[in-house]
């Protein structure tokens, strides 16, 4: 177990993880190794906004990733990287691009009694 290195951890020091197993690109055979993030935070962020909430959230108010990311002011790969799930943004582009989906009229259902998060439209 290796200790947290996120600057975002309060408890970095008393909260170990998990290192990340390496992946293989089979096409490539490169290796790649995940950095080795705060399961804490990755939680917290997961609160905010999911990749499979963005997607369908895009969906309901008809944008592409690059019109999310131009709403947002945030980088068309931050958007795409994120819906993909190869990385977790920044906890203010994260935020940056719930906003921005919440002001289209989308609203964000949050996972209660062991059912799963969803998205709607807001009425009005």
């Amino acid at each position: 177990m290796l200790a947290c290195g996120s600057p975002h951890c309060p408890d970095a020091e008393r909260r170990p993880v998990q290192p990340a197993p390496e992946k293989i690109e089979s096409s490539t055979k490169i290796v790649i190794k995940e950095t080795d993030i705060c399961t804490d935070i990755r939680y917290i962020r997961s609160m905010i906004l999911s990749p499979s909430q963005s997607r369908a959230a895009r969906g309901l108010v008809d944008w592409s990733q690059d019109q999310l990311a131009k709403k947002a002011g945030v980088g068309n790969s931050t958007v795409r990287d994120f819906e993909k799930g190869r990385r977790v943004p920044l906890d203010d582009n994260l935020a940056a691009i719930r906003r921005a989906l919440e002001e289209a009229g989308v609203e964000f259902i949050p996972a209660k009694s062991g059912k799963g998060v969803g998205v709607r439209l807001r009425k009005e």
